[in-house]
């Protein structure tokens, strides 16, 4: 990619990103499960997050981070945005 394709993609992002209710960008979001992951489990209870946009890298941080911690992910996409909410598991 040429330098102008490279920034015409970032500012597409951005604008992305300004026009959505959505707390986090879709490239935040993925990075942002594991941290709410470890407070879950450390703390209890649960916590979320809203997104611009729930990508596939995403969906599977979700799945590799349940099989390692006792934490179980619920996506709703009902709304504008995604909300992601991490329970601490029951049966861990």
């Amino acid at each position: 990619m040429s330098a102008e394709q490279v920034a015409g993609a970032l500012v597409k992002e951005v604008k992305a990103y300004q026009a959505s209710e959505g707390a986090l960008g879709q490239h935040l979001a993925d990075q942002w499960m594991l941290p709410l992951a470890l407070a879950v489990v450390e703390r209890g209870g649960a916590a979320s997050f809203t997104c611009t946009e729930l990508t596939e890298h995403a969906t599977t941080n979700i799945g590799v981070i349940e099989r390692f911690l006792p934490v179980r992910f619920e996506v709703n996409s009902t709304g504008t945005c995604p909300r992601v909410r991490a329970m601490a598991a029951v049966n861990a």
